[in-house]
């Protein structure tokens, strides 16, 4: 078993690649997100992730929440002297533990990154933190290699000069990666690098509560946040920040965020305009930095090929935005970017063992179609394209992207008119995609259309073939509609899947009567690959988790906790979420997203499947306002439905 580490200074995430060739994150108490936290217990142990941050409230000088800051500092008072070594150590046990527990099996060997720039002292004593940890034989691999790697399975590993901007919670670094698949060694090199070690997303949540601060007054209650005396008023503090980062989230969603100022007992509202107008000084001066990066670059550049964003606080929408202006390049963004890293650190480009002669089995990466730039000793030879496999699709060529010219001295791009999300945060997973070639014929086999079918287009970013591994017949109901309809899983790799649905040609959700329904509408129109799906691999209706009768689930909200399903609930609220991120429905995201009513219930639910009665169940769902909840599952049903529609 393999393990891939990212040591971030806010936050630590790891991967595990077992022997079959599966990835996976490691879970750390239900979350792929460790805090990178350390606590020196007075007995002479090291807490590390939430035991830490729990541990903290009562005694927080003991407590170190960002030990990869310290790297310079040899040891750390924590009550007493702490080697930083044996703090990083304590953080990569943890993992290591973790790691066995989930994998069931010994690790062999481990990738740990690091910032590009950290100089051999940094790595060594990040060497000496790995040796003890039970991480097997350790390599130690620049982060935006990782990253570069990441994005090069997903989307072609062609040659390319790719820039990461890594934006986590604390720092900020910038690197150019340089991948020559045709080189002898067809590695990938850092050509340049620099960084920021203080502009992060914490720093934007300081800007934030600066503007709380000067909008409400009352000093004395300030002075009493800044600096807590008591237990009362550290509870208050931690209260205050972690609202602050709560609604900073949310802002990338929503147009506004409430926020409650503890102390102060009093609601403030927070728009995103004003996260935007504070967050963009420190968004430029990472913009600045790219430029004298780019600038100072040893090695003549090519023109970039991708700008990759990496980081949790890359999911602010302004970032995208300032970056494609700057660089005339849309950024690739992606789903989870706090774990690209991690995930990355353990492809063969990054580790150097050769890859299997074709995707493993249970590999959900992009598979090469065709031969391209995969040559030297990472690859096997080009694969040639398959006759028709099953469920896969060629991309049609995407639009011409802009590039900038030959990088000399680098001078930003122009401004340019561009929206303020300009690559949507997850893709509407339809597009672009032709069949391969015409499916064999089955009991409810379209018969093949005669001119080519284009289907509306996706990102751009999309470049390789997807497969389609999982279809699915659903019974769907809501209060206008009941029927069949069809999901599709197309995986993009390690771990991240998008949903597909069946829709005509303004964009709605097709709902047929029965199956014969979808059977005669196939053979009439082909032209939705999800509906040409051969046969063999649908799997039909066997069971209730493929039966969604979503007007149900009012029914049962109305009532007492006791009628509350907590599996159905659950399930129904999963695929309104896939249905309305695939159909782009207006306002589904103040009904369905983080901290609304329905994501706050179907939290206590799913921690409550086996009994929504217990007392801790009752307690929490007793501060649910139940008809507000009724309500915006009726509205987000209503969404659905407006969006629905049975062939004629």
């Amino acid at each position: 078993m393999e393990l891939g580490v990212d040591l971030g200074t806010s936050s630590t995430v790891a991967f595990l690649r077992r022997d079959d060739g599966t990835a996976e994150p490691v879970l750390f108490d239900g979350a792929p997100l460790l805090p990178s936290a350390v606590y020196a217990d007075p007995g002479g142990e090291l807490l590390v992730g939430r035991d830490a941050l729990h541990a903290a409230r009562a005694r927080p000088e003991r407590f170190e929440g960002n030990p990869k800051r310290r790297i310079d500092d040899g040891t750390v008072f924590l009550g007493a002297e702490v080697a930083v070594e044996s703090l990083l150590g304590a953080l990569l046990r943890r993992v290591a533990a973790e790691a066995r527990r989930i994998g069931s099996a010994a690790i062999t060997s481990s990738t740990v990154t690091h910032p590009a720039a950290w100089g051999s002292a940094r790595r060594a004593t990040l060497q000496r933190a790995a040796a003890g940890a039970g991480l097997g034989a350790v390599r130690l691999v620049p982060e935006p290699v990782a990253a570069a790697a990441f994005h090069l399975r997903r989307h072609g590993a062609e040659p390319a000069d790719l820039l990461v901007y890594d934006l986590g919670a604390g720092t900020f670094d910038v690197a150019v990666v340089r991948h020559s698949p045709g080189s002898a060694t067809a590695r990938m090199e850092v050509l340049c690098s620099a960084g920021l070690d203080d502009t992060g997303g914490q720093d934007v949540d300081a800007a934030i509560v600066g503007l709380l601060r000067s909008r409400s007054g009352t000093p004395e209650l300030w002075a009493r946040l800044d600096n807590p005396a008591t237990v009362a008023d550290r509870a208050a503090r931690r209260q205050l920040w972690e609202d602050v980062r709560n609604a900073k989230e949310m802002l990338s969603r929503t147009s506004s965020a409430t926020l409650y100022l503890p102390l102060l007992d009093t609601d403030q509202i927070l728009t995103r305009d004003e996260l935007e107008q504070l967050a963009a000084p420190l968004i430029q001066r990472t913009v600045n930095a790219i430029g004298a990066t780019l600038a100072a670059c040893p090695v003549p550049l090519r023109p970039l090929g991708a700008v990759i964003l990496v980081g949790g606080a890359t999911r602010m929408p302004l970032v995208a935005t300032m970056l494609h202006r700057a660089l005339n390049i849309p950024p690739t963004i992606i789903d989870q970017p706090e774990l690209v890293v991690a995930a990355g650190s353990l492809d063969p480009m990054v580790t150097g063992r050769p890859g299997p002669a074709g995707p493993p089995a249970e590999w959900t990466g992009p598979v090469p179609l065709s031969g391209g730039e995969r040559s030297g000793e990472l690859y096997p030879a080009p694969m040639p394209a398959p006759a028709s496999p099953p469920g896969m699709w060629h991309p049609v060529a995407p639009p011409a992207v802009p590039q900038p010219a030959p990088h000399g001295p680098w001078q930003p791009a122009p401004p340019q008119p561009v929206p303020a999300q300009p690559v949507p945060a997850q893709p509407v997973p339809a597009g672009a995609w032709q069949p391969a070639a015409p499916p064999p014929a089955g009991p409810w086999q379209p018969v093949q259309p005669t001119a080519p079918h284009r289907p509306p287009p996706v990102a751009a970013s999309r470049q390789t073939g997807v497969a389609l591994t999982i279809v699915e017949l659903l019974e769907l109901t809501t209060p206008q509609h009941e029927g069949v309809t069809l999901r599709g899983q197309l995986h993009g790799g390690y771990g991240v899947v998008e949903h597909v649905f069946p829709t005509d040609e303004e964009g709605r959700l097709l709902v047929f009567p029965d199956t014969m329904a979808l059977a005669r509408y196939a053979a009439r129109d082909a032209s939705d690959p999800l509906i040409a799906t051969p046969p063999r691999q649908v799997r039909a209706v066997g069971s209730d988790d493929q039966r969604y009768n979503l007007d149900l689930v009012v029914e049962h909200l109305s009532g007492p906790p006791d009628r509350w399903l907590p599996s159905f609930v659950c399930r129904c609220r999963d695929l309104c979420a896939q249905l309305a991120v695939f159909l782009g429905l207006a306002g589904a995201d103040d009904l369905i997203g983080e901290h609304s009513t329905i994501d706050r219930v179907d939290a206590i639910l799913r921690k409550h499947l086996a009994d929504v009665t217990s007392r801790g169940a009752r307690r929490r769902l007793a501060q649910i306002d139940q008809v507000r909840l009724v309500e915006d599952w009726t509205g987000l049903v209503a969404l659905i439905d407006a969006a629905t529609v049975r062939p004629g």
